[in-house]
């Protein structure tokens, strides 16, 4: 007797339509997710998988960070506003787990190294660490305009408008969960 109801024509044609949904919604959610994979790989492996992503800079602005607070260290208390704020930007730089978060938190660093450089300048630093000082900021900004002209941008704005913005992907992308991919400004 229970066989009897698998062998209904329309449970068939039911779990038929089920199991069709269903494949259709994993295979969809598959398929976008992997075209936006290799702009995500991008951000953090570079356009040549060199590791030149804006993930790099990323790294290279925190450390240089690191070695401006060591500066700072010499002149200034640890307890001093702008030498805390850089160390709670850079932390929040390292931290910071999604591309959005990534962003906020190297704008803040910015914001934070130059108001401790602008500190610092009213300090009496000795030359090689006014040097090394100016070096610091100057290194920062550069990998900072690397990060502007990196090509992760260009990848992912052309994923949002070209892949899921055309049809059918622009209903699936909201049944089967998948979202656009965050820029980096």
């Amino acid at each position: 007797m229970k066989k009897g109801w698998l062998r209904d024509r329309k449970v068939a044609i039911v779990i038929t339509i089920i199991i069709m949904i269903l494949s259709t919604g994993f295979g969809a959610h598959r398929s976008l997710e992997n075209r936006g994979e290799y702009a995500e790989w991008v951000f953090y492996h570079g356009s040549y998988g060199d590791g030149g992503g804006i993930q790099s800079e990323l790294d290279t602005r925190a450390g240089l960070a690191s070695n401006l607070l060591i500066v700072a260290g010499r002149y200034l208390d640890d307890e001093d506003e702008a030498v805390q704020r850089l160390k709670n930007a850079r932390e929040a730089l390292v931290q910071a787990e999604d591309i959005g978060e990534k962003y906020i938190a190297n704008e803040e660093l910015s914001q934070a190294a130059d108001n401790l450089a602008q500190v610092l300048n009213a300090c009496s630093l000795t030359e090689n660490d006014r040097r090394y000082q100016r070096g610091i900021i100057v290194e920062m900004e550069s990998a900072n305009e690397i990060i502007g002209h990196d090509e992760y941008n260009t990848l992912a704005n052309a994923y949002n408008r070209n892949v899921l913005g055309s049809f059918p992907a622009n209903i699936l992308k909201e049944i089967v969960g998948v979202e656009e991919l965050e820029t980096f400004n």
